[in-house]
C-alpha cells in the first residue's frame, strides 16, 4: 500500500483493498481488529513502513504506527494492544486506537513473533539443531537462546530456552535420535499452553533424506515426538509425548492433550488418498490416530481436503471440489463414523459454478463455513445451513477462506503480483 488501505462496504462485507502479497495480516482474538504489516517496498514501491490498524465493525483505518527502522513481525494481543518487532530486535508495544508506544523491549536475536499467550508474546530466533556423527546426539547449531516470552504487562523479557537446552530436551529419550539420520537438520516449532504455563516443542525434520513410501503410509519421520516442559525449569520436569504430530498443524486441545495432524503419503496425482491422518496425543500416553476414509472425490479437478476438529471432540475433514462439499466425521470415543453432503439444502447442484471449487473452513462454534461459487459469477457463504451472505460477482470467487472469532475472512489472490483483496463478514447480521 503506498498509501492508507481501502476500506468500504459491501453490502454484509468489510471490504480491504491494496494490499501486497508481502504484507503481513493478522487480528486480535475476537476477529474484530485486524492490522496490516507493511514490511518492505514491494515490486520497488515507496511505501512506508509500518502498521494499518482497521477496526471491522466501523469499516474504518484507526491508526497508522509507523515503523521507519523496519518491520520484522506483528501480533495483536488483543483489540486495544499491537505488539511490533523491529529489524533492529526490539519489540515495541502499541496502545490502540492512538498507536503510541507504551513499551519497548530490547530481544536481541529475536526474528519472529509466533504466539501470543495469556498476556505474553513468545519470540523466535535463527537456529536449531543437527543429529551429530553416530546419531546419538544432537548438537545445536547456537549456543544463543531461540526463543523468548515477554510478559507484556510487566515490561520484562525472559529468555525460554537456548541451543544447548533444546538438545538436551530432545535428548531426554535416546529413543527420539535413533529415529533420525545422522547429520539431519531440526527446526523447533514453539507451542505454548492457553495459559502460557507450559510450553511444547516439536522439530521439524523434512530436510531429511528421501524415504521409500507406498500409498496411505503415515508420514511420522519429518517431525519429532513434542517435548513439553515448564519455563521455570525446562529440564527438570521435561516429558517426551508418545507420537509425534506436525507442528503448524498442533494445538492444546485440553491442558493434558495435544492435537493435530500427521501427514499421509498419496502418490502422484491423480490419487484418492486422504492426504492426511488426525491425532491426539495424551499426557498419560495413549494416543488417538483417524485415518478418514479415501475418496474418489480427490480425483476431481481442484479439489482439496481439509481438517477440522469439531467442539464436540470429533474428527472431521472436508473434502471440497468444484460443486462438491463433502465431510467424513469421527468420533475419537465411540469410533462412530458419519459422511454427509454439506451442500444438501444449501444451493441446487445445478446453481453452482462448474469449475470454481467450494471453500471449506471451521468456525468456533463448531460450523463449518462455506463459500459456494454459483453459475451467476456471485458467491454465497453460509454455515450452520443459512446463508451469511451473497457477494457480488464483481468480486469474484475467492481463494481463500478462514474463521476467526464472529468473523469470517475471504481472500482475493490476483496472479503477478497485483494488490490483493480481503473481505470481513460477520457470523451475526450486524445492527443498527
Amino acid at each position: 500500500m503506498s498509501g492508507s488501505p481501502l476500506v468500504e462496504r459491501v453490502g454484509e462485507l468489510v471490504v480491504v483493498s491494496g494490499y501486497r502479497p508481502s504484507d503481513a495480516s493478522v487480528r486480535s482474538p475476537d476477529g474484530g481488529t485486524v492490522a496490516i504489516a507493511v514490511r518492505d517496498a514491494f515490486r520497488g514501491e515507496a511505501r512506508p513502513l509500518g502498521t494499518w490498524v482497521i477496526d471491522l465493525a466501523e469499516a474504518r483505518v484507526v491508526t497508522f504506527v509507523p515503523a521507519p527502522g523496519g518491520l520484522r513481525s506483528i501480533e495483536l494481543l488483543d483489540a486495544d494492544t499491537l505488539c511490533a518487532l523491529g529489524d533492529d530486535g526490539v519489540l515495541r508495544v502499541h496502545a490502540l486506537p492512538d498507536g503510541g508506544c507504551e513499551r519497548a523491549l530490547a530481544v536481541p536475536g529475536a526474528r519472529w513473533i509466533t504466539a501470543v499467550a495469556a498476556g505474553q508474546v513468545i519470540l523466535t530466533g535463527d537456529g536449531g539443531l543437527v543429529l551429530a556423527p553416530g546419531g546419538d546426539a544432537f548438537v545445536p547449531t547456537t549456543p544463543e537462546p531461540l526463543a523468548w516470552r515477554a510478559h507484556v504487562a510487566h515490561g520484562a523479557v525472559a529468555e525460554l530456552v537456548d541451543g544447548r537446552t533444546l538438545a538436551a530436551l530432545l535428548s531426554v529419550d535416546v529413543a527420539e535420535a535413533r529415529r533420525h539420520d545422522a547429520g539431519v537438520a531440526l527446526t523447533p516449532w514453539w507451542l505454548p499452553s492457553p495459559d502460557a504455563r507450559e510450553f511444547a516443542v516439536l522439530c521439524d525434520v523434512s530436510d531429511r533424506s528421501p524415504r521409500p513410501w507406498s500409498p496411505g503410509d503415515l508420514d511420522e519421520a519429518t517431525w519429532t515426538h513434542p517435548v513439553t516442559f515448564l519455563p521455570e525449569d525446562p529440564l527438570g520436569t521435561v516429558r517426551r509425548w508418545a507420537a509425534p504430530l506436525e507442528a503448524w498443524s498442533a494445538t492444546w486441545w485440553d491442558p493434558d492433550t495435544l492435537s493435530g495432524m500427521v501427514g499421509v503419503a498419496t502418490g502422484p496425482p491423480p490419487y484418492r488418498t486422504m492426504p492426511m491422518a488426525l491425532r491426539r496425543v495424551h499426557r498419560d500416553g495413549s494416543v488417538v490416530t483417524w485415518r478418514p476414509p479415501d475418496t474418489e472425490l480427490l480425483d476431481r479437478p481442484r479439489s482439496a481436503a481439509s481438517d477440522h476438529a469439531l467442539d464436540d471432540g470429533g474428527f472431521a475433514v472436508v473434502v471440497c471440489a468444484p460443486g462438491v462439499a463433502r465431510l467424513w466425521a469421527h468420533d475419537p470415543v465411540t469410533r462412530a463414523e458419519v459422511s454427509r453432503d454439506l451442500l444438501a439444502g444449501l444451493a441446487p447442484p445445478s446453481s453452482l459454478h462448474p469449475t470454481r471449487p467450494v471453500i471449506a473452513a471451521r468456525a468456533t462454534l463448531g460450523d463449518i463455513v462455506l463459500a459456494l461459487p454459483l453459475g451467476s459469477g456471485e458467491t454465497a457463504v453460509c454455515s450452520g445451513g443459512r446463508r451469511l451472505a451473497l457477494l457480488p460477482a464483481a468480486l469474484g470467487a475467492p481463494d481463500r477462506l478462514e474463521v476467526a472469532g464472529a468473523w469470517v475472512t475471504l481472500e482475493w489472490h490476483p496472479p503477478g503480483g497485483a494488490p490483493w483483496r480481503r473481505a470481513y463478514l460477520a457470523r451475526e447480521p450486524r445492527r443498527g
